[in-house]
């Protein structure tokens, strides 16, 4: 196992998420003699899957982790791990979905950063889609293979994005589409569905409209690894977020109850394994670029044997024997 060092900062910043869902794995059964079907006693545990990935505390990637650097627990109950593979090489699907977020330059400069992300960890076999939400949920990019198309379309959508908003907020209380909404509305093709590692990219203001856990529960279905780059809105009366008291009165659209937003960036993270990201100065963007990048090149499958049938699965614990490292997976 060695960490490596961070990739330069230049390179562009977003990155989404990998499926944390556990999948059962049915093993090969031989034939029951006379037609009769094993008894429910005899009939073998089956193994179960958990992804993760690992990174260093200051960011960098963890490269071949093994079996015997992690501890299992289910339930807190001790599983024996049987496999630990890379996913880094395996095709992968990303969704960008480009949401509502306050007036400023870093929105723009989060769509370069999500450009130069998908320069850096994009491969042949993966497969990309764009979705936009505002006062419609717009498929702007269909599934495709071809990085440029995607590319070349991501500063458009940004900038009709922009105008839509805009409306919104002239039209107060006008409410845009939430996160959870446009996440949701994705629908994947086959090959997509057979993708090992879906990553979704969520650029949002993460207001707490869209916090609902009923919200989360639904885009859960999606088993993607969701990253929300939390955009965080100048605050009018100075200092760096707008925040107001919970009085519709207050302030037009700063009445979102802003404070709630990081917490709704980071359950929406750790219920599906991904990490969270708030864009409110220039270097956060490079630095969620630089962390998203290495996270992408850090991902594994881990195969455990699980508890007997007769228990149903529960929360999963990981814990890492190795010094300095982070481990990010859906603990559910």
């Amino acid at each position: 196992m060695r960490i490596l060092k961070s990739l330069p900062a230049g390179f562009a910043l977003l990155l989404v998420g990998v499926s944390g869902a556990l999948r059962a794995q049915s093993p090969s059964s031989s034939p029951s003699s006379a037609g009769v079907s094993p008894t429910p006693s005899s009939a073998p545990p089956l193994n179960r899957t958990v992804r993760l990935i690992a990174i260093g505390r200051k960011g960098e990637p963890v490269t071949g982790l093994k079996p015997e650097d992690l501890r299992l627990f289910v339930n807190k109950q001790y599983r024996k791990i049987l496999s630990v593979s890379s996913t880094a090489s395996l095709p992968k699907t990303i969704g960008i979905f480009i949401g509502g977020y306050g007036p400023g330059p870093l929105p723009d400069k989060a769509i370069a950063a999500i450009q130069g992300l998908l320069n850096s960890v994009w491969q042949d076999q993966d497969m990309g889609f764009v979705v936009s939400f505002s006062d419609k949920i717009y498929k702007d990019v269909p599934s495709t293979s071809d990085l440029t198309q995607i590319e070349n379309a991501l500063p458009k959508i940004l900038a009709l994005n922009l105008e839509r908003q805009s409306y919104l907020l002239s039209h107060w209380p006008a409410m845009p589409h939430a996160w959870y909404e446009a996440v949701s509305s994705a629908r994947l093709s086959p090959k997509e569905a057979r993708s090992t590692e879906k990553v979704y990219v969520v650029l949002s203001g993460f207001y707490s409209y869209d916090s609902a856990k009923s919200g989360i529960n639904a885009v859960l279905s999606q088993q993607a690894r969701i990253f929300p780059l939390r955009v965080v809105p100048p605050n009018p009366q100075g200092g760096a977020e707008c925040v107001y008291a919970s009085d519709p009165n207050a302030g037009g659209p700063c009445y979102l109850g802003l404070w709630k937003t990081e917490h709704t960036a980071k359950n929406i993270a750790k219920e599906t394994g991904g990490d969270a990201f708030s864009l409110e100065r220039k270097r956060d963007i490079i630095r969620a670029q630089t962390w998203l990048t290495n996270e992408l090149r850090s991902t594994y499958i881990v195969t455990y044997e699980t508890l007997p049938q007769s228990v149903s699965a529960g929360k999963i614990d990981i814990l890492c024997k190795l010094s300095n490292v982070r481990l990010l997976y859906a603990k559910e």
